[in-house]
């Protein structure tokens, strides 16, 4: 299937491979250290609940009851209401205006950089194809500006809970 006369081995083959690997290694790893840290937050109130103390105040101590800083969020940290909170944080992240400006920044400089290997690579017919993809990665930057200028102008207040 491949021929390693020309000196390239199978690595140089699927190195990009190299990227969607990390990516899953990283992603297991969050999930086991979030594993780890509600498993020991589960013993503290356990120990807690053993002495005769109230769960409530447990969760204040542990950082998860009360008023959050997320916008939206009213939540106990027991049952659905955690979940309602994760997601409102998740959403108030995800269309924020730092985010969309962040976005928007990002692909500015990926259609530029693209644009720039455009102009000066010319070998191998790759000249069109840095183009389209700096045109494309364009547009998807005017289309996150506009909706970056959106979030800035009718942000919601950041005391508003809706949860």
């Amino acid at each position: 299937m491949f021929d390693h006369a020309d000196g390239y081995g199978v690595f140089w083959a699927f190195w990009w491979l190299i990227f969607p690997i990390m990516f899953f290694a990283m992603g297991a790893l969050r999930m086991v250290l979030r594993h780890r840290r509600h498993r020991d937050t589960l013993e503290v109130m356990k120990a807690y609940a053993a002495q005769g103390k109230d769960p409530a105040e447990v969760a204040k101590l542990l950082g998860l009851g009360g008023a959050s800083s997320a916008p939206g969020a009213d939540w106990n940290g027991f049952g659905h209401d955690m979940w309602a909170h994760r997601a409102g944080w998740r959403v108030w992240r995800r269309w924020s205006p730092y985010w969309q400006w962040s976005r928007f920044i990002t692909l500015v400089c990926i259609s530029g950089g693209f644009y720039l290997a455009s102009r000066y690579v010319d070998t191998y017919g790759l000249t069109r194809a840095f183009t389209l993809v700096a045109i494309v990665t364009g547009i998807l930057a005017v289309a996150t500006g506009a909706r970056a200028l959106m979030a800035s102008l009718f942000a919601p207040p950041a005391d508003r809970h809706d949860g």
